[in-house]
């Protein structure tokens, strides 16, 4: 092996290790988001099941609450278990700031681990490392996405899922053997677990191997010589789903169709702000998520999408038009890729789902919408000979994400926040901002280090501030008492969210006419400190 290619080899560990350590030291930059405290407590109610049912003996945490009654038993239940286990192995009950931490590094390392996935999908696609890790880095690097890699309990975790399992059907596809099959189980069995869109991935599994014997003129030897593969994945994958999830094993059927109901048509009927505009979550019209995706995804990144669909749709209508949806496995893999993304996007439409803020529901199909965007890359470079067009094709990749990278250190610790240009001027009474109230960490910093010497009184507009106050050292809390309810307090902190307060802030209306401090990104506000004239 040549100096070189050592060289080359080398690199891709170094990549991830240096993202890795990158990553573990900006972490505790973000604050704690609106859900980590109910993710927690559904981890408690879990446990007290799984104790109850395997006879542990442990004492019950949550006596007041049973699983089978709890209204987030539809949930995904498995990494908020993995989470109040660790806490506890940890010793960390009693650590407000610890416990929650250490949540956010988990999710973290899982986003490190499905990034090293994504790597290894990309290769088995291209098999080029250049390509696969240029491909990582679009997957890594969108700033909306590598923000929440921080903190997100919830979408993060089912996007990572979502991107392993795909992962693990490609090489079930390749190998076709029983060990590729049993890991390919227990990944379905993971993202299906964690959100019941998840059994896309089961479903393209079945699909793509039927339409495989199918082009194969149902060849029975073929499929004789697949068949331990196949039998281990059908009997496997169920009997990992209802091992990690505590909610099937009673009535496994019956709990299984009541969390596909439920999910299907959650009932959740706040107003979102939209284009200017607040909009009942039941309500959305039908391009929420591509606008929602097109304004906060880097437009060099956009590009390349693009530019991969047009190569893809032209190679689908070619084998199509030879009766075959695909006629090697880089084309299956391409409209692998291409499914992962848009049917899930197509069910929502139809089926007008309901949505929280933004798009992070949808975050899981941005793996494949970062593989349709490296098949841009690649098959532009194939497109034409020559090294020069070659080299413009990689300065442009690279000047993407170059870009992409530089908005988030420009915005950072705000990533989650972003904007591309397509989102126009005025983007904060267009959109959502800041709706899980991490920026509140941020403003309690400030205000502390504005009062050294002083202990100033403080209200939050909403829940996560008093989270984040909590979850801040007593360093920053000693120069800071927290008020409640209808205390009188001389500082207010707001995230701004929702309609009322909007409109307060619009018309300076009570304290919003009092401003002290307003930290931004990007020149919009995200989080805001005023001093309360009625104090």
């Amino acid at each position: 092996m040549s100096q070189l290619s050592t060289y080359r080899r080398l690199f891709i560990p170094a990549f991830f290790i240096g993202y890795l350590l990158v990553g573990c030291a900006i972490l505790p930059d973000f604050g704690m988001s609106w859900d980590e405290a109910a993710q927690r407590n559904h981890g408690i109610v879990a446990f007290d099941y799984i104790n109850e049912v395997l006879d542990l003996g442990f004492e019950k945490q949550r006596p007041q609450s049973h699983l089978l009654r709890h209204s987030a038993r539809h949930y995904g239940l498995w990494f908020p278990l993995l989470g109040y286990g660790l806490e506890q192995l940890l010793g960390l009950s009693e650590n407000f700031r610890g416990r929650f931490l250490m949540r956010h590094y988990l999710v973290f390392f899982l986003f490190w681990g499905a990034s090293i996935a994504f790597y290894r999908l990309l290769f088995l696609r291209f098999g080029d490392r250049k390509t696969a890790l240029a491909g990582t880095g679009l997957f890594i690097l969108s700033p909306r996405i590598f923000g929440h890699a921080f903190f997100n309990p919830k979408d993060i975790v089912f996007l990572a899922t979502y991107t392993i399992s795909t992962y693990t059907l490609l090489k079930f596809l390749k190998e076709k053997n029983i060990r590729a099959a049993l890991l390919h189980a227990l990944a379905c069995a993971f993202v299906v677990n964690t959100r019941i869109p998840g059994v896309l991935i089961p479903a393209i599994t079945v699909g793509i191997l039927f339409v495989e014997w199918g082009q194969a003129r149902f060849n029975v030897q073929r499929m004789r010589a697949f068949l331990p593969a196949l039998v281990s994945f059908f009997v496997a994958t169920p009997a990992f789903i209802f091992t990690l999830n505590p909610a099937l094993w009673h009535a496994p059927a019956q709990q299984f169709g009541e969390t596909f109901r439920t999910m299907s048509h959650f009932d959740w009927s706040n107003v979102l702000l939209y284009r200017g505009q607040f909009i009942k979550a039941t309500e959305l019209p039908w391009h929420y998520i591509p606008t929602w995706i097109a304004i906060t995804t880097p437009p060099p990144f956009l590009a390349l999408f693009a530019i991969g669909m047009a190569f893809l749709l032209r190679s689908v209508f070619q084998s199509i038009s030879k009766g075959r949806l695909w006629r090697n496995a880089n084309e299956r893999t391409d409209l692998i890729l291409f499914g992962l993304f848009f049917l899930p996007l197509a069910a929502i439409i139809l089926k007008k789902s309901t949505l929280y803020d933004g798009w992070r529901q949808m975050f899981f199909v941005y793996p494949a919408f970062a593989g349709v965007a490296t098949v841009g890359v690649f098959r532009l470079i194939k497109s034409r000979p020559g090294r020069r067009f070659r080299r413009v094709v990689w300065v442009f990749l690279l000047a993407g994400i170059g870009y992409a990278g530089a908005q988030i250190i420009q915005i950072h610790p705000f990533e989650y926040v972003y904007f591309n240009t397509f989102a126009g001027k005025e983007v904060f009474f267009k959109f959502e901002r800041d709706y899980w109230g991490l920026s509140y960490k941020q403003a309690i910093e400030t205000l502390a280090a504005k009062h050294p010497y002083s202990c100033a009184t403080v209200k939050m507009q909403h829940y996560p501030g008093e989270e984040n106050f909590r979850f801040l050292g007593p360093d920053i809390r000693q120069h800071l008492e927290l008020r409640y309810g209808p205390e009188p307090a001389e500082f207010r902190i707001s995230n701004y969210r929702g309609w009322k307060e909007m409109g307060d802030l619009k018309h300076r209306r009570h304290f919003y006419n009092h401003e002290v401090l307003i930290l931004t990104a990007q020149g919009e506000p995200v989080v805001g400190i005023y001093r309360d004239p009625d104090y």
